[in-house]
């Protein structure tokens, strides 16, 4: 049973279909049946662009006593880390321009639904792990208890 467990939803995230499905749907009616383009690759496209979308869009982290678990919308992609590997929780920043998902640079990775508040750790590797939360208050009293 998780100490702490948080879903954050940001409609923003949704944004991106709305927008493709806005050129490609009108796009299609003009040059796809003209050029003879199946409707099931627009239906394709569309069902990857929105499920992408819904999953990035949802972000639920839970601490237990052995482990923090963040897992995005439809529970993939998840990852796990051990309460013993979390070094030096903080509160920390995201930037507006990471947008949403999984970043991953070089010395540091983030998981985000939105940008803004979140907390940060180390790994015993060094590297650092930030995790967005519209609670990250509550989150980081988790991982410090």
């Amino acid at each position: 049973m998780p100490a702490y467990r948080h879903t954050q939803f940001n409609p923003w995230a949704l944004l991106p279909f709305v927008l493709i499905a806005a050129v490609i749907i009108p796009l299609y009616g003009w040059i796809g049946r003209e050029m003879q383009i199946p409707v099931w690759h627009l239906v394709f496209v569309l069902a990857l662009v929105g499920g992408l979308s819904a999953n990035f869009a949802v972000l639920t982290t839970e601490v237990t006593d052995q482990e923090l678990l963040i897992r995005f919308g439809l529970g993939w992609p998840r990852r796990r880390f051990a309460r013993t590997e979390i070094i030096a929780p903080r509160r920390a920043t995201i930037p507006w321009w990471y947008g949403t998902g999984i970043k991953l640079l070089p010395k540091r990775t983030s998981y985000l639904v939105a940008t803004g508040p979140a907390i940060a750790f180390e790994l015993p590797s060094g590297r650092v792990i930030q995790v967005g939360s519209d609670d990250a208050d509550g989150l980081l009293v988790a991982l410090k208890s």
